[in-house]
């Protein structure tokens, strides 16, 4: 009878952990996705842009998106990356010293 007491409470003990474990992984994806997808307004905040800009961006495929219910999401790290494939320098020219 202890031997069916002691399994039982390990199984219980492990279904415990288990759940635990679920609502951590649960947790952790709604974090990654939270993280990783932004809306429309935030894009443009991002990148300093209007609606229209953004739409233009969407339609030649520029910056790739999902569309939800009409509502628009963009994952951060295309936004990033169109700004980075986009960066610039330009070194400053000097007067007669090169």
């Amino acid at each position: 009878m202890n031997k069916l007491l002691n399994m039982a409470m390990e199984v219980r003990c492990d279904m415990h952990t288990l759940k635990e474990f679920m609502k951590w992984e649960r947790s952790k994806l709604s974090e990654r996705l939270a993280e990783e997808w932004i809306e429309s307004q935030q894009a443009m905040a991002v990148l300093k842009i209007k609606k229209r800009a953004l739409q233009n961006f969407r339609d030649k495929g520029v910056l790739p998106f999902s569309n939800v219910h009409g509502k628009c999401y963009y994952k951060a790290v295309d936004v990033e990356a169109l700004l980075q494939s986009n960066y610039l320098f330009k070194k400053k020219k000097t007067h007669g010293t090169e």
